[in-house]
């Protein structure tokens, strides 16, 4: 003989409507729905207002740089300066500070190819005066900025170098990583286009430029005013070499990394209540089963009364009910 299927027998334990076991059930029931509520919100993260995201930004080197060597003359002592910028409108507003064009080299490497550029490495040398000595280095990179996740962001950035030495040198080597410095909150499944303008404005025809406004600190100045940018943050200590030989250029080199990064966003009006009600259901699957195991325990143990039927067995020949 083997048992092919089995119905277990039950207690079912009826009270009137208005009795000590139908206000206990109520009021556990209650419980079990409000409680859950209760020490969810008191987590203080039930409505979330913030979210991350973490992606690869898109970042493009837009051909366009500011380059400024700082110093002075071994002979006079008087400070000297080398300005040079990518764009011919700016150099010929500045050609009192502009010694000698610098020789660019740049290019944009994909390592792990994925499509996206993984850092730009850059060579730059300008011939000096002979009796120039410097020892503070000024650039500026303006990039092109996109992140398409769960919020899409497109923006004209910058990475910006202010480096300086107490000794004069003859050449300069950096690495770095270009960093996201987010004040404000993206918003999801839009575009932020807030930024999506030239750190500076080269579009303005050259007599509405105002010479001040092109001060490396009024652009620093209007730089840090966004509250969603980029900077340069060197991954190792820069490393200067000293002294400069005859006729020897200026040489900087470095590379640019391009980092995955970590975005802030306002969620949405559905991802906070998907995340509140994710919340909720792991509190009330508790709260649930406490209530549930206490209510079962006290009608069982007689607690709060109530009276017992016992299912029966059907009257058939070979069976017999059995007593309890």
């Amino acid at each position: 003989m083997f048992t092919v299927f089995s119905i277990p027998f039950q207690r079912h334990f009826r009270v009137p409507l208005i009795s000590q076991a139908s206000l206990l059930a109520c009021a556990l029931i209650v419980a079990s729905l409000v409680l859950p509520l209760v020490w969810a919100y008191s987590a203080q993260s039930f409505w979330i207002k913030t979210n991350t995201f973490r992606t690869q930004p898109a970042v493009t080197f837009m051909r366009d740089m500011i380059f400024i060597l700082d110093g002075q003359d071994a002979l006079s002592g008087v400070s000297v300066t080398h300005f040079h910028s990518t764009n011919p409108r700016f150099n010929q507003l500045l050609d009192s500070s502009v010694h000698s064009a610098p020789v660019v080299r740049t290019s944009e490497v994909d390592e792990n190819n994925d499509g996206l550029p993984d850092y730009l490495a850059f060579t730059i040398s300008v011939a000096l005066p002979q009796n120039d000595e410097i020892n503070r280095l000024r650039m500026a990179f303006f990039f092109r900025y996109d992140v398409d996740n769960v919020a899409r962001l497109t923006m004209q950035t910058a990475a910006i170098l202010d480096l300086s030495t107490s000794s004069s040198a003859s050449a300069l080597a950096v690495d770095g990583d270009l960093r996201i410095n987010q004040r404000d909150l993206l918003y999801p499944y839009l575009d932020n286009y807030r930024y999506n303008r030239p750190v500076l404005n080269h579009t303005l025809p050259i007599t509405q430029i105002k010479v001040g406004s092109l001060t490396w600190e009024s652009m620093l100045a209007r730089y840090s005013d966004r509250n969603i940018r980029t900077s340069f943050q060197p991954s190792t200590p820069p490393s200067w070499t000293s002294p400069r030989a005859i006729n020897q250029p200026f040489t900087v080199t470095g590379k640019i990394r391009y980092v995955p990064e970590t975005f802030s966003y306002r969620p949405g009006v559905m991802e906070v209540l998907k995340a509140a009600w994710i919340q909720y259901l792991a509190y009330f699957a508790l709260v649930a089963t406490v209530c549930r195991y206490t209510f079962e325990w006290a009608v069982k143990s007689g607690v709060v009364p109530s009276h017992v039927i016992v299912d029966t067995l059907p009257k058939q020949d070979g069976f017999r009910g059995h007593v309890f």
